[in-house]
């Protein structure tokens, strides 16, 4: 409830009004009454809004964070999907000298094998 200002107000059923037959005084009552009550309606919604608003505000700081640790992790697990394609391609690149080498000496080894059998059908 709101402090009282300025001199009491008077209800529109009280006997002792010396204006209750004055329509006006009572039209005028009546509408600094509706005035007062939307002023008191505003504040609640103006306090309502503002405590939303808080609330957005927080909600929207909270949801910043997330996205920036998120942001953190994705570079994180990037960068280990990057390492580990690297050495996939390292490892790739390896296998296929093994399996070169690997071509080669049978081919020394078939060479040989034949070398042999001719120098000893030879002797």
């Amino acid at each position: 409830m709101s402090v009282q200002r300025g001199r009491p107000r008077i209800r529109d059923d009280d006997p002792s009004d010396p204006n209750r037959h004055n329509s006006e005084i009572l039209r005028q009552r009546q509408r600094a009454r509706l005035r007062r009550e939307k002023e008191r309606e505003q504040r609640a919604r103006a306090a309502r809004f503002a405590a939303e608003s808080e609330n957005l505000r927080r909600a929207l700081y909270t949801v910043k964070q997330e996205l920036a640790s998120t942001r953190q992790e994705l570079r994180v697990m990037t960068d280990a999907k990057e390492r580990l394609e690297f050495e996939r391609a390292c490892d790739r690149f390896q296998m296929d000298e093994l399996k070169k080498e690997n071509e080669d000496m049978k081919w020394r080894l078939q060479d040989a094998a034949f070398y042999d059998q001719k120098v000893f059908h030879q002797m």
